[in-house]
């Protein structure tokens, strides 16, 4: 029995880890080398542990899973501007994160396109040109938070009659998996 527990929490841990290579193709990643280090470390640490550490770690998670993701948002307009802002809570291995973000996008009516900018933390993490029809979710790591990365969806965008519409949501991710959809809300220019 105990060596199907500790094959079962390796399993785990192992896919885990893996997952966070596995990426949505529609989606732009920014991931820094030591975030790519950092789960190399943490593949091999967990490799290591006894049946018994990856039971304790389990338990803490189980703990901390009482705490769920929580986020909250909204936008505002001025000219071709928008800005929509928002608080996300995530918890990364066993830490819990905190993050106030704000998305600024600006309408390039003759690019046919769309200026993103993502300030989390009070810096700015994307800052990237995007079209208008369908574009890709925009990723980046967070400064100072390992593993975890924050994605801007845009969707529903629409240009009718001069004006233009759309909606933005922010995506937490950890190990690659997305842990958290806040919608920001939606905005017409």
């Amino acid at each position: 029995m105990r060596a199907f527990v500790t094959f079962l929490c390796l399993a785990t841990a192992v896919a885990t880890v893996a997952s966070f290579a596995i990426m949505n193709p529609d989606e732009r990643a920014l991931l820094t080398d030591d975030d790519q280090e950092m789960l190399e470390l943490l593949e091999i640490d967990l490799a290591k542990k006894a049946a018994h550490d990856l039971a304790q770690l389990q338990t803490v998670d189980q703990a901390l899973e009482k705490r769920a993701p929580s986020g909250t948002g909204s936008c505002s307009v001025n000219g071709y501007t928008s800005e929509c802002c928002g608080s996300l809570s995530f918890k990364v291995l066993w830490e819990q994160v905190n993050l106030d973000a704000c998305v600024l996008g600006e309408v390039l009516p003759d690019e046919y396109g769309i200026r993103v900018r993502l300030n989390v933390l009070g810096q700015t993490i994307i800052d990237e040109t995007v079209s208008a029809h369908n574009p890709p979710a925009l990723c980046s790591s967070v400064p100072g938070v390992k593993l975890a990365s924050v994605c801007v969806d845009l969707s529903d965008l629409e240009w009718e009659n001069n004006n233009f519409s759309g909606c933005v949501a922010l995506l937490a991710k950890v190990f690659g998996a997305t842990v958290l959809n806040v919608d920001l809300g939606c905005y017409s220019i």
